[in-house]
């Protein structure tokens, strides 16, 4: 069986790391493209055909300082807030009420076996 020598090894590893230079970079450079969903099919991870056009021309920047309209609801004075809390307290202690009791153990002495051990 022939050996191979550290000398003849070397252009085998230079090629491999030639190899994986150059697809990494391709990797890098795809990453970069934005627009690839746009012409990919739906099916392997593409736009769906129900998403919205993209804008012609894209903003310059996000509109952070545009304030929102008004509420039309007004907020409540103090006799309502007041109400309100009364009506929100009422409704817990109706559903604390409502809790079911628990039910107690069947006692051992009854005769009746379940079949199951009891904890110890």
């Amino acid at each position: 069986m022939p050996r191979s020598t550290p000398s003849a090894t070397l252009p085998k590893r230079k090629n491999a790391l030639r190899l994986m230079l150059a697809l990494t970079s391709v990797s890098f450079l795809a990453a970069c493209a934005s627009n690839i969903g746009d012409s990919m099919p739906a099916s392997i991870g593409g736009l769906p055909a129900e998403a919205p056009e993209r804008p012609a021309e894209a903003p310059a920047y996000p509109a952070i300082h545009a304030t929102p309209p008004p509420r039309a609801a007004k907020v409540l004075d103090e006799d309502q807030q007041e109400k309100l809390e009364k009506d929100l307290a009422a409704a817990r202690e109706r559903q604390e009420g409502r809790a079911p009791k628990p039910k107690k153990p069947k006692s051992e002495s009854s005769g009746k076996s379940t079949g199951a051990k009891p904890n110890p």
